[in-house]
């Protein structure tokens, strides 16, 4: 492969003696892989990383790199399964916008904040361009958004591999007892399915609460944990945002929040399509597989956000497109429920632009840091909320500041 990288607009040559090459390692195919290749065991390699030592003085700096793959040729091989992959995307230039600043102006000051921009990714299918503002808080935001959608995308993918097992293709066992009272098929019917979902949840703790399976009507097949399944007011989710998402883009949907009227607790469903893979020609729709989104890991990092930044005076929080809350910066108000939707600052993230504003909000100055996060298929934001001032943020630290907003009613689950 070949890449270009420059400085300032300065070229950097003999790219190739920096290179840091991981070594060989054997990789398995399993059968029935999603890749549809014979179950086989090859060489693989893990490849592309670099490494750049070169001292930058302080201010504004620009580093680009450009990555295109060479012909690959004379490839002796026996194996008709032989296949060579490579990441989504390489060929995109990438261009990091960094700012280096002198630890010793203040305690608290970063050595250095960047802004990536992927020139041409941002253009690519299924993208969102984002207007960048100037300043290290929207630097900051703009890195905390990319953390979100890795995480957003890392669950998306699980549920996606997950709908292409054999087990859960197969749906003859609909004819399994379904129970009214129960909302769904019994504990131990359809055990295959149930068991990928606890799998799903023990592995994946971090990023999923809750496994679903929906018949293509949007009734209720199956939901682990099974207590929750017991718990549901209706066995009829073909309401829901995120049934009615996948069933209308026949993609991965990514709902908002809603409160369940039998647990009380906010949660957030990402649902995928279940097709037939025997029927490409008609995506002849089989199910959907949903699950519930970890809302611990969101507030994790956002408070950790807050404390590496130094910023504990400040609050941050994570809205969906509705400008609800998701997570939130402050343990003692991540549970309340809470609108931002009335806050420009929300509007423009989510018609896609970062910036700063400056708002009133329960008579209070507040300057309002925004960027949007690409949530899969929907538009959320993050917020980051200080007092317009000093003097007022001593007095009253907007960590503690809660919006004068009723609760969001209660919807069933």
């Amino acid at each position: 492969m070949d890449i270009k990288a420059s400085v300032d607009g300065k070229n950097i040559p003999n790219l190739e003696d920096y290179r840091v090459q991981s070594p060989l390692f054997n990789f398995t195919l399993p059968e029935n892989n999603i890749l549809d290749l014979p179950p086989q065991t090859t060489q693989a390699v893990s490849d592309g990383n670099w490494v750049f030592l070169m001292p930058l003085s302080e201010g504004n700096h620009t580093v680009s790199f450009n990555g295109s793959l060479r012909n690959v040729s004379n490839i002796e091989t026996n194996d008709s399964g032989y296949a060579f992959a490579v990441p989504y995307g390489w060929d995109n230039n990438v261009t990091y916008h960094l700012t280096i600043s002198d630890s010793n102006n203040g305690a608290n000051n970063s050595l250095f904040s960047f802004n990536q921009q992927k020139t041409d990714a941002q253009n690519m299918p299924g993208s969102k361009n984002k207007t960048h503002g100037d300043g290290n808080s929207n630097n900051g935001l703009y890195l905390l958004s990319e953390s979100i959608e890795n995480r957003l995308e890392k669950a998306s993918a699980i549920l996606e591999l997950t709908s292409k097992l054999p087990d859960m293709e197969h749906t003859s066992s609909f004819s399994s007892p379904f129970n009214l009272s129960i909302n769904g098929i019994p504990l131990y019917a359809d055990m295959e399915k149930r068991q990928i979902a606890k799998q799903l949840l023990s592995k994946y703790s971090e990023d999923l609460v809750s496994v679903l399976f929906l018949m293509p009507n949007g009734t209720v097949y199956m939901l682990e944990p099974f207590e929750r399944q017991l718990n549901l007011t209706t066995s009829d989710l073909s309401f829901r945002d995120y049934y009615k998402g996948v069933i209308n883009t026949r993609d991965p949907f990514l709902g908002n929040v809603i409160t369940s009227a039998s647990s009380g607790l906010k949660q957030v469903q990402l649902a995928v399509p279940i097709y037939d893979s025997k029927d490409n020609n008609t995506l002849s729709l089989k199910g959907i597989l949903a699950a519930g989104l970890n809302f611990e890991t969101f507030n994790e990092m956002l408070q950790k956000y807050i404390s590496l930044t130094n910023q504990e005076e400040k609050r941050i929080v994570l809205v969906d497109g509705n400008g609800v809350k998701v997570a939130d910066s402050n343990r003692g108000l991540s549970s309340k429920n809470e609108s931002f939707a009335n806050l420009q600052g929300f509007r423009n993230a989510i018609d896609g632009q970062s910036g700063s504003i400056t708002e009133t909000i329960n008579d209070t100055k507040m300057i309002i840091s925004y960027h949007p996060i690409n949530a899969v298929s929907n538009s959320w934001a993050i917020l980051l909320i200080q007092h317009k001032g000093d003097a007022a943020a001593a007095a009253d630290p907007i960590a503690n500041f809660s919006l004068d907003n009723t609760d969001l009613p209660k919807q069933k689950q």
